[in-house]
């Protein structure tokens, strides 16, 4: 199968490290996707990244909500 996993909107704060964009995922395997939380500033984050393939039994996009939520950085 192929998916194409896109990049969150507030790049910082959020990130994906690993297995973002397109790849092939073989019958009966999986795929890990790791996102980074990483802010430099106080406050709350809201983002999303979606997830399309070809399957043809999935026809929207997943949606995957992120949220973070940081205190002010130690120095």
């Amino acid at each position: 199968m192929q998916v194409n996993v896109g990049a969150p909107q507030h790049d910082p704060p959020f990130s994906i490290l690993s297995n973002g964009g397109a790849t092939t995922i073989p019958p009966h395997s999986s795929e890990i996707v790791i996102v980074q939380y990483a802010p430099t500033t106080k406050g709350t984050t809201n983002d999303q990244i979606s997830i399309t393939s070809d399957d043809p039994k999935q026809k929207k996009p997943i949606i995957v909500r992120l949220k973070g939520k940081s205190k002010a950085p130690k120095h």
